[in-house]
């Protein structure tokens, strides 16, 4: 558990992150897509398997 301290610096710390590397977010947004498409695709192929 953390005390409220730890989490609101860790969120400040995050907040600062993401502040600084705005120019990050799109690219993670993009390999969290892929990721995810991929993912799908993976399962519907096991999906399809199994019938």
């Amino acid at each position: 558990m953390y005390t409220i301290n730890q989490t609101d610096t860790f969120e400040k710390k995050s907040v600062k992150f993401f502040k600084k590397h705005r120019d990050l977010v799109p690219k993670f947004k993009e390999i969290i897509e892929k990721l995810i498409t991929r993912i799908i695709q993976i399962h519907s192929k096991e999906a399809i398997r199994i019938k």
